[in-house]
C-alpha cells in the first residue's frame, strides 16, 4: 500500500508518541533508585530534558499523574478524558 506523505507524516507521528509513551512506562524500571521517591514531572523532565512545565505537560498528554511516583499505564483514549 502506497502512502502519500501526508499519510506518513501522521504514521510516524503516532509511532513516536507511542514510544515516547512506552519510555515513560518503563523509565521507573530501568532508572536507579536516585528516582524512585521522585515525581512523574521530575522523571520525563529528566529523560527528555525537558523544564518542569514541559514535563508535566508530556506526563497530562500521556494520562499519567505528573505528582505521582509511578507511571501507571492508561488508554490514551481514557487518560484525556
Amino acid at each position: 500500500m502506497d502512502m502519500s506523505a501526508t499519510e506518513r507524516v501522521q504514521f510516524l507521528t503516532r509511532i513516536i508518541a507511542d514510544n515516547n509513551r512506552t519510555i515513560l512506562l518503563n523509565s521507573r524500571r530501568v532508572a536507579g533508585r536516585k528516582y524512585a521517591k521522585m515525581p512523574n514531572w521530575k522523571v520525563a523532565a529528566d529523560l527528555f530534558g525537558l523544564g518542569s512545565t514541559y514535563a508535566m505537560m508530556l506526563c497530562r498528554e500521556y494520562g499519567f499523574d505528573p505528582g505521582g511516583r509511578q507511571f501507571i499505564h492508561a488508554p490514551p483514549a481514557v487518560a484525556k478524558e
